[in-house]
């Protein structure tokens, strides 16, 4: 499979457009475009890799401007490498069980499981929330 670099781009682009509360140019958002996808490329290759899907990345950037952009962060991508390092992890493991984490590993199933089966019982909720 190959990497859709329009789709990587358009999510890059929508996060660093997130992460400045106060206006800014096009040039500082493509800036940081940019950058956010040179870091995003780096996880895309090792994705493939593992034999998998390198648009894993593109999805984990869209989990990313859902989920985890809430602090006006500007021209900053330390937190964006992080959290791209983490969801890849957990995607695509790469040192298998160590230390405790099966346990963790089991409560990342069940609450994903939670959410999966939630949004199941309502197909037209796209949030991925649990719907009480």
């Amino acid at each position: 499979m190959t990497l859709d670099r329009r789709a990587l781009h358009n999510a890059c682009f929508s996060v660093a457009m997130m992460v400045w509360r106060t206006p800014v140019d096009v040039e500082a958002v493509e800036r940081l475009t940019i950058r956010l996808m040179s870091s995003a490329r780096d996880h895309a290759e090792y994705l493939e890799g593992m034999r998998r899907d390198p648009n894993i990345i593109v999805r984990a950037i869209r989990y990313i401007e859902a989920h985890l952009v809430d602090y006006p962060y500007g021209d900053e991508t330390g937190w964006f490498e992080d959290a791209l390092r983490i969801l890849v992890e957990l995607v695509c493991p790469n040192a298998g069980e160590r230390n405790g984490s099966h346990e963790f590993y089991a409560d990342i199933e069940q609450g994903i499981a939670e959410v999966i089966g939630a949004s199941s019982m309502h197909p037209d909720d796209d949030s991925g929330l649990p719907v009480r």
